[in-house]
């Protein structure tokens, strides 16, 4: 068995043709680097300058943008991104309703759910187990 896996490698790699047009087009890169690349987040190690109006402090610190920006950040200093924070409300513009039914999806982490012992596809006329013969009411 030991030798059957240790030419398997070999065998993947002569079954690929290296010389085919399409092997240095194939690349991998992940959604993360594609991400970061395209947004507009400082350089790691330097600080960007405070987005506040007015300001020339280093902005150090990150604050939401806001509802529909996930993952969009302002830079602040200290001082300014207290009082951004302070005054910041992710539900600000929303109906009671609307917030209520945020709050109940956050609880299963706004995935679909449904209730347990209940089979939607069931026609509910007491279908019969597969195999078994047993009746289910």
């Amino acid at each position: 068995m030991l030798l059957l896996s240790a030419k398997l490698p070999q065998t993947i790699l002569r079954s690929m043709n290296q010389k085919s047009k399409y092997f240095d087009s194939i690349r991998i890169t992940s959604k993360r680097k594609k991400r970061v690349a395209g947004s507009t987040r400082p350089v790691p190690g330097i600080d960007p300058d405070c987005q506040w109006k007015g300001c020339d402090k280093k902005g150090s610190h990150k604050a939401p943008r806001g509802r529909g920006a996930e993952g969009e950040f302002y830079y602040f200093c200290m001082d300014h991104v207290r009082q951004y924070n302070a005054s910041y409300n992710y539900f600000d513009g929303m109906s009671d309703g609307d917030v209520a039914k945020f709050q109940k999806d956050a609880l299963t982490g706004h995935r679909p759910t449904w209730k347990l012992g209940t089979n939607g596809t069931a026609s509910g006329d007491g279908a019969k187990a597969e195999g078994g013969g047993a009746d289910l009411k």
